[in-house]
């Protein structure tokens, strides 16, 4: 077993390069992944290298990835990227100065432990930004083309939540009945839009991001009205 935590935010092709080295040098053959939705793509990344080798942006797009991945067990560190229950993994291409996105449904995570009390570790800049991305996922999964009853259930639920308990988390970050209910946001926007699919904001925020190296949240509720 070993520890990898060389990553910055929006993870980087040569930062799960890098992970994925530690991986095998190490003769692991499960991932689990502790933080936010970097660390969770981050894990993702290295979990489809480990299964399919080569180049982490040869995975660009859908279904791309035709090994199955290596047992994936995530515990989210924050209240927002859905990561945790969806079939994304976005990466930065650190030549084209862009994200892409790398989609399948053995992508999706094997066990998610979700921990309200995690979430207390975030600068509370952190928990408004993902806050933000999870009103966003909402928002944008009830307006797809691609929605359904199921996912606008999850889709409504989440915005409820996270208008409801967002300000109360900044205001008493002690507060975890709040913390519990903006975590169940996290996840039910996380459902919603992994089947749903996104919209504008994110298609124009990953290209933000990608160029800036700007938080993910805060480019969304800039991009969002």
């Amino acid at each position: 077993a070993g520890v990898w935590s060389d990553l910055t935010p929006n993870p980087k092709d040569h930062e799960i390069a890098a992970g994925f080295e530690k991986y095998a040098e190490h003769g692991c053959d499960v991932i689990v992944a502790v933080g936010g939705g970097s660390v969770i793509d981050a894990a993702k990344g290295v979990a489809i290298l480990a299964a399919n080798g080569g180049d982490i942006l040869d995975y660009e797009g859908v279904d791309k990835a035709h090994m199955p991945i290596p047992p994936l067990v995530v515990v989210p560190s924050t209240s927002g990227t859905g990561a945790d229950v969806s079939q994304f993994c976005i990466v930065t291409d650190t030549t084209r100065n862009t994200k892409i996105t790398i989609l399948g449904r053995a992508l999706v995570p094997d066990i998610t432990v979700i921990d309200p009390r995690l979430l207390t570790t975030m600068p509370e800049w952190l928990n408004a930004a993902t806050g933000l991305d999870a009103l966003t996922h909402g928002i944008e999964a009830f307006v797809s083309l691609g929605h359904n009853q199921l996912t606008d259930h999850h889709a409504l639920r989440a915005v409820q939540m996270v208008t409801d308990n967002l300000v109360q988390t900044i205001e008493r970050p002690d507060d975890m009945s709040a913390r519990v209910l903006m975590a169940q946001a996290a996840l039910e926007a996380g459902l919603a839009f992994t089947n749903a699919i996104l919209g504008a904001a994110h298609a124009m925020s990953h290209q933000v991001g990608g160029l800036l190296d700007l938080p993910h949240g805060v480019i969304n509720g800039i991009l969002l009205p």
